[in-house]
Order: structure tokens, then sequence, then C-alpha cells
């Protein structure tokens, strides 16, 4: 098998126009109570009557007033819900970071305040200092992204490493959507955006650098010429992953007041995008500490496995059809130290190919900083 030597190549990591291996807000829906404002003027028809289970964001923007934005669009509307608690208002605000002019640094405070400056400026909400609006902004529908910056050479390597994921993927494949095609490249995502769960959440890794290039052309063409050429001549891959509601921001345990985000460092979020990888795929064959030759019985389930695997059943699906009938703690810890043996003299006598993908998974998965 040809060693896999770690060969980063982020030449461009010291480009002003990008900024490789951070991560940024990519877009949100940012809360802010309405008697912040000394006045909210948005037609009628722009004041959204919150359902008790909330609204989707497309539903959002289908009743929200839209604002023309240098490349893009601002959506604003004012939200209003009667709960137990009390009585919500808030002006609802979304946008993404293609309004800004640095779009692969994310969705700044300085862009923020833009945007608030903006509205204020078009008579659309009535404030006095910006700053303070700001403090007081809070997210839901979080998407964060990761953008890493490689040669087109490549491209290759991590087009094989969005097909083995699927491989590696826990769950059911219908939730694990693998897309290729010449006006968005390759990726790979999985559940939805909407719909995804803490334990069950959505994430997607693609080709940026083809999905601007054809999938927003006329986006792509009021870029500066020399992100344009950024883009053109290099290979961005992308990582993001959505913070739904509180009950995320709580699991990790941090504010979802966006001055508080901006705040949060690099290495937090880095545990938050790790979670959501090791929530959705399975990146490694563990090397047993007990190499010893497998037992008779240990010899006949490895068959099984193979048999198994052979099928199409996941590993993760096999291990918990092994470890189902243990009770106690004792023996599933024994049962375990056993599978993870007979896993890998499976990959490594009858299945090298199986042995060499996850291999090539976790290489990479150390290659983008979540091992």
């Amino acid at each position: 098998m040809t060693k896999l030597v770690k060969k980063t190549d982020n030449s461009n990591t010291g480009n002003p126009l990008f900024f490789p291996n951070k991560y940024f807000i990519d877009s949100a829906k940012f809360y802010i109570d309405s008697d912040l404002f000394q006045k909210v003027n948005l037609p009628s028809n722009f004041t959204l009557i919150d359902s008790d289970t909330g609204e989707q964001l497309d539903e959002f923007k289908r009743n929200s007033l839209l604002i023309p934005y240098k490349n893009h669009k601002i959506y604003i509307a004012n939200i209003k819900k009667q709960l137990k608690q009390g009585f919500i208002d808030k002006v609802l605000i979304y946008f993404p970071a293609k309004i800004s002019d640095n779009y692969f640094f994310g969705i700044s405070k300085d862009l923020m305040i833009e945007v608030l400056e903006f509205l204020k400026s078009s008579g659309r909400l009535v404030f006095g200092d910006s700053e303070e609006i700001y403090n007081q902004i809070y997210v839901k529908d979080l998407d964060v992204k990761l953008d890493f910056i490689y040669s087109q050479s490549r491209k290759e390597e991590i087009e094989r490493f969005n097909k083995i994921l699927k491989d590696c993927f826990l769950h059911d494949d219908k939730d694990c959507h693998v897309f290729n095609s010449q006006k968005q490249g390759f990726g790979i995502s999985t559940y939805k955006r909407d719909t995804g769960t803490i334990k069950k959440p959505f994430l997607k890794f693609y080709d940026k650098s083809l999905e601007m290039i054809s999938k927003n052309k006329e986006y792509f063409h009021t870029l500066s010429p020399e992100l344009q050429s950024l883009i053109q001549h290099n290979f961005i891959y992308r990582y993001e992953f959505t913070l739904k509601d509180r009950r995320y921001f709580d699991k990790f345990n941090i504010s979802n007041r966006l001055v508080d985000l901006h705040e949060l460092p690099q290495d937090k979020w880095k545990e938050i995008g790790k979670y959501f990888i090791e929530a959705n795929f399975y990146p490694q064959i563990k090397t047993p500490k007990n190499l010893k030759a497998l037992t008779p019985t240990e010899l006949i389930i490895s068959n099984l496995v193979f048999a198994l695997k052979e099928q199409g059943l996941k590993l993760i699906a096999i291990k918990e059809l092994f470890l189902a009938g243990h009770k106690s703690r004792k023996d599933k810890y024994k049962a375990n130290l056993s599978f993870e043996r007979i896993v890998y003299y499976v990959t490594e006598r009858n299945a090298k190919e199986i042995r060499e993908n996850y291999e090539f998974a976790m290489y990479w998965f150390t290659e983008l900083g979540f091992f």
C-alpha cells in the first residue's frame, strides 16, 4: 500500500483575499428585539405571525421584504409571536456572506454594522448607535464554513475522499447525499438543514471553486479580478455545518448572541466541527492493542463480518449487531475489544481495499485538521 504523506499546500494562506483553515459565519437569521429601535418601518404584509413550530427559512424569505444590497439581497421582516410567557416582537434579518466585499472572510462584526447602517439610511430601521444594536443580536439557523485551498493537482485525491465518506457514513444511506455535476462540482452532504437533529446533523463537503464559477456565475463576475483569478486557478474545498436553534448552542455550551460568536476561539469552532464529523462518520479502523492471532470463534465471526460487509452492511451496523447480546458494561467492553481485533484482521486479510479506503479517509480528516 502506498504510504500517505501529509502534503498541505495552502499556498495562499497569506493572501489578503482569502483566509483558509479558519471558521467563519457564512449566513444566519439575525434576531433583534423590536423595542431596541425607535421605529420599524416595514409594510404590514411583511409582519410574520409565527406558528408554534417556528417558521422555516424558505417561508421567511417568501414573506420578507427583499432589499437589494451590493451584489445580493437582504431579507427583513417583523416577527410577532404569542407565547405562554409573553409576546415576542422581533426584527428578523437574513443575508449571506456574499454581500461582503471580502466573501471568504464571512459575516464579521464590521459587515453586520455595515448592514445595520444601510437599513438605517434606507429608513427601514430607526435607531441611534449601531454598536448597541449589534450587541443585542441573537442568531438561529447559523451556517458556519471552513475553506481549504489546494492546487488543482490535488482535486482527484479529494474527490476520492468524498466517495469514501459515503462508505464511512454511520446511518441510513438515504440520509447521505453524494453529488457530482458539471455545474456544482462534487460533494457530499448529510441529512437536510431544516430536518437534521443534534445526533443526526446536517453537514456538507463540496467543491466551492466550480460551484462559484458555474452555479453562481453572475455573482462570480462581480468579484475583483484578483479574487476571480484565485478561485479559477486553485481548488477551494469547503466544509460547512448548521447550528439550527438554541438546543445546538446549549449542546456546545456556547451563546447564540452574535458578539459572543464573533469572539469564540477557533479551537472551540474546531471542537464543534469535529463533533459534526463524528456524529456522521466512522472515520477509522482502530489498530487493536492485542495483535495475537484470532481465536477459532473470532475467526468464524470474522468470516461473517466480511460476508456482511461485502453485502453492503456498514461496519458500524455490524458492530451494533455484534454488541447487542452483551448486557453488562464489562461484557460490552470485552466484546468491543474483540470486535476491533476481528475488524482489523478482516480488513488486513480479506479486504485490503476497505482498509486502504478507511486509512485514506482518516488521512484526509487529519489533513483537514479534524484529528
